[in-house]
C-alpha cells in the first residue's frame, strides 16, 4: 500500500502566510502578535529617530546635547523605579494564573501599582532636593533641565509597568502603541510647533513636552488596561503577598538596574569629561547602532513570559527548543543589520548635522557590542524567569565595576571612543558570563554557533 502523504508537496509560502494571517492555533496568534510588534518597533525605531534627527536640527548640538543627557537619566531611573516588577510580573502573572489563584492576580498587578507611584513620587522628591543641593558644582544648563527630567520619572515607570502586564496578555497595542508610537509623537508635534512659530527650541522645551506626553499617554493607556483586565480575570477579592513578591522582585532590580547602568553608563560619565556638544553625538550614535536592538526587543517581548510559562510546567525540551529558536530570531537579523549600518553609518549621522558625522568610528565600535550581544540570545531573561536573577546580579554587579573602572581610565584619554571601547568590552564579560550561567544551570547552550 502506497503512502500517498509522502508524494504531497509541502506548503508553499502563500499557504504558511495564509496560515500564519488565519490560524487559530497558538503558534498562529503567537506569530502574528510577534510579527505584530516587530512592525510597532520598526515604524517606532524610524519615528524616534527621524523625531532625534529633527530635535539636532532644531536645536543645534548644545541643547541636543543637554536634552540627550538629561533623557538617558529619566530611562536609567524610571527602568529603576518599578523595583522589577515590570519584568516579575513576567513570572507572576503566568504563574498565579496556571495555579487559578485569581485574588492574588488581582492582588499583585493593584499592589506593584501602588510601589511603582510611589517609589516613582519618591525619587522625584529626593532627586529634586540632590539637584539643588549640588547645584553649584553643576553647570547651569544642567539645572532645570535635570528637575524637569526628574517630573517624568514616575509617568515613565508605571508605563513601563502596564507594558509588563499588557505583554503578559499578548495585548500589544496597549503594551507598545502608546509608548512607542504615541509619546515620541506627541513630542515630535510639540516640538514642530515650536518651530514653526519662529522660536527656537531647546532642551528644557523638548523636555517639558516630554512630560506632558508622558501624562497623556500613561492616562490613556492604564484607562484601556484597567478595562481589559475587568474583563479577562475573574472576580476575585485582591489578596497580598507584598513580601514573597518583593523578594523575588529585587534581585530583578538588581538585574534591570545594572543593565540600564551598563547601556547608559558610558553617555552619564561622558559628561563629566566633554561638552554637551560630544554627549549629543556620541548619543546620536549609540541611538543609531541602538535601531538593531528593537530585533532583540521584538523577539524578547513576546518569548519572555512563554519561557517563563514553560518552566512553570516544567516543559524542559520545548524550553530549550524555544531558547535556540529565539537566539537565531535575534542573531541573524542583527548581523543584517548591522552590515546595513556599517555601510550608511556616515551619512546618516550626517542627518542630524555635520558635525555628528565624527561619531562614526563610535558607532562602529558600538555595533560589536550589539552583535556579541544579540550571539547569546536573552541570556539574562533565561535566567530571570527561571528564578537565576541573583546569579545575574551578581555577574551585571561585576561588569558595571569593570565598566566604571575603563571608562574612568579610557574616557579622560580618548573621550568618545574610550567611552566605546570601554562600554563594549564590558558588554564581551557580561555576555559570556551569563552564557556560561545559562550552560550550567539550564543545561542550554546558547550561543548562535551552538544553537
Amino acid at each position: 500500500m502506497t503512502d500517498t502523504t509522502l508524494n504531497q508537496p509541502s506548503p508553499g509560502l502563500a499557504e504558511r502566510i495564509k496560515a500564519l494571517l488565519n490560524g487559530k492555533s497558538e503558534n498562529a496568534r503567537s506569530g502574528r502578535n510577534a510579527i505584530f510588534i516587530f512592525l510597532i518597533r520598526v515604524f517606532s525605531a524610524a519615528l524616534v529617530y527621524a523625531s532625534q534627527v529633527l530635535l539636532a536640527r532644531w536645536m543645534g548640538a548644545f541643547e541636543f546635547g543637554i536634552f540627550a543627557y538629561v533623557w538617558v537619566w529619566v530611562i536609567v531611573l524610571g527602568s529603576l523605579t518599578p523595583l522589577g516588577f515590570n519584568t516579575a510580573i513576567l513570572r507572576f502573572i503566568p504563574d498565579l494564573t496556571e495555579k487559578k489563584e485569581f485574588g492574588f492576580l488581582r492582588g499583585v498587578i493593584v499592589r506593584s501599582r501602588m510601589i511603582v507611584a510611589g517609589v516613582g513620587l519618591a525619587v522625584t522628591i529626593a532627586g529634586t532636593g540632590i539637584v539643588f543641593l549640588l547645584r553649584d558644582y553643576l553647570d547651569n544648563y544642567y539645572v532645570l533641565p535635570l528637575v524637569f527630567g526628574l517630573v517624568c520619572v514616575p509617568l515613565y515607570a508605571l508605563a513601563e509597568l502596564n507594558e509588563g502586564v499588557a505583554r503578559n496578555y499578548g495585548w500589544s497595542d496597549i503594551a507598545f502603541l502608546p509608548v512607542y508610537i504615541l509619546r515620541p509623537m506627541l513630542v515630535l508635534l510639540a516640538m514642530g510647533g515650536i518651530t514653526l512659530m519662529g522660536n527656537t527650541p531647546c532642551g528644557l522645551s523638548a523636555l517639558l513636552a516630554s512630560i506632558l506626553a508622558s501624562f497623556f499617554v500613561l492616562v490613556l493607556q492604564t484607562i484601556m488596561l484597567v478595562r481589559r483586565l475587568n474583563t479577562t480575570i475573574p472576580q476575585a477579592a485582591p489578596q497580598y503577598r507584598s513580601k514573597e513578591w518583593l523578594m523575588i522582585s529585587l534581585p530583578i532590580l538588581l538585574v534591570e538596574g545594572f543593565y540600564m547602568l551598563l547601556a547608559h553608563i558610558d553617555t552619564l560619565m561622558l559628561q563629566l569629561f566633554a561638552p554637551p556638544e560630544q554627549v549629543g553625538i556620541y548619543f546620536a550614535s549609540a541611538k543609531t547602532t541602538g535601531l538593531i536592538g528593537f530585533i532583540y526587543f521584538a523577539v524578547t517581548a513576546v518569548s519572555a513570559h512563554k519561557l517563563a510559562a514553560l518552566h512553570a510546567k516544567g516543559e524542559k525540551q520545548q524550553f530549550n527548543a524555544l531558547v535556540k529558536q529565539i537566539i537565531h530570531w535575534i542573531f541573524w537579523p542583527s548581523l543584517a543589520a548591522s552590515l546595513g549600518i556599517y555601510l550608511l553609518g556616515e551619512p546618516i549621522l550626517w542627518l542630524y548635522g555635520p558635525a555628528f558625522t565624527a561619531g562614526y568610528p563610535v558607532m562602529l565600535i558600538l555595533l560589536a557590542g550589539m552583535l556579541i550581544r544579540a550571539a547569546t540570545g536573552p541570556v539574562e531573561f533565561m535566567l530571570n524567569m527561571t528564578e537565576h536573577q541573583v546569579s545575574t546580579a551578581w555577574v551585571l554587579a561585576i561588569t558595571i565595576g569593570i565598566n566604571l573602572a575603563l571608562n574612568s581610565m579610557l574616557i579622560p584619554a580618548y573621550g568618545m571612543l574610550g567611552a566605546a571601547s570601554g562600554t563594549v568590552a564590558s558588554i564581551a564579560f557580561s555576555s559570556l558570563m551569563l552564557y556560561l550561567l545559562v550552560r550550567r544551570k539550564l543545561g542550554v547552550n546558547a550561543f548562535i554557533l551552538g544553537a
